[in-house]
């Protein structure tokens, strides 16, 4: 352990003396924090107790084992990405979707990365350690937008699946590389200023595509459902 990991576990001990929050809420925190920086496989649940301020058994008192707490991690993650997500899934009978719908809902995915930047820290550990417990629970967050869709569709169903995995893959890469990229670009990708240009290159490229396949009227029918706005109650993609 380095001189600045014994730091930050004692700032941590400190300040759970003055936390009010429900002590599972807390775990909660830190194994977040901690699953996010290190992965699942490198954290302990020693190292969760220690940040908290309690001792490894107490743990046991609020979670059955390290898998259950991690579960739980995610899914108080993925609960702001689900509502977002199901809007996207196919409307029966639903009208076409309209590119302004598109790009709110792409804007929304966008902000709400922002907001829970460790989902994307989580997916990348995931991915990269194949970690076999996330994985349903992932599949499961993310399976609504591989429907196909066939009324209304600008897309050949065949790129779908990769429409879906690019979108995403350039939300996460932002957050989990930003560091890499700060200095090159003289800006912290992750101040608001950073922020603010990300989101507007997002809604470019997915402005761009919607346009590109609308000049494409041979391309087969078959594409993913472009989402619906909640706030709208309309859905995305052409006009």
């Amino acid at each position: 352990m380095t001189r600045l990991d014994r730091i930050g576990g004692f700032k941590h001990k400190l300040d759970s003396m003055t936390d009010s929050r429900p002590t599972s809420e807390r775990i909660l925190d830190v194994a977040e924090e901690l699953f996010a920086s290190t992965g699942y496989h490198a954290t302990s649940l020693g190292d969760i107790a220690d940040r908290v301020g309690i001792r490894t058994p107490s743990l046991y008192n609020h979670f059955k084992n390290k898998e259950a707490l991690y579960a739980a991690v995610l899914e108080r993650l993925m609960a702001h990405f689900r509502p977002i997500i199901a809007a996207a899934a196919p409307q029966p009978g639903g009208a076409p979707h309209g590119r302004r719908e598109a790009l709110a809902w792409a804007r929304r995915m966008v902000e709400c990365y922002f907001a829970h930047p460790n989902f994307a820290r989580l997916l990348q550990h995931a991915a990269l350690a194949e970690t076999p417990i996330a994985g349903a629970q992932i599949q499961a967050l993310f399976e609504p937008l591989f429907a196909p869709v066939t009324e209304g569709a600008r897309m050949p169903q065949a790129l779908q699946p990769w429409a879906v995995m690019d979108f995403n893959n350039l939300l996460v890469s932002y957050i989990t590389l930003a560091p890499l990229y700060r200095d090159l670009i003289g800006i912290d990708p992750m101040a608001p200023e950073g922020r603010a240009r990300h989101v507007e290159m997002v809604l470019e490229l997915v402005d761009a595509a919607l346009s590109q396949q609308a000049l494409r009227p041979d391309h087969p029918r078959g594409a993913p459902a472009m989402p619906q706005d909640p706030g709208t109650g309309h859905s995305g993609g052409s006009t």
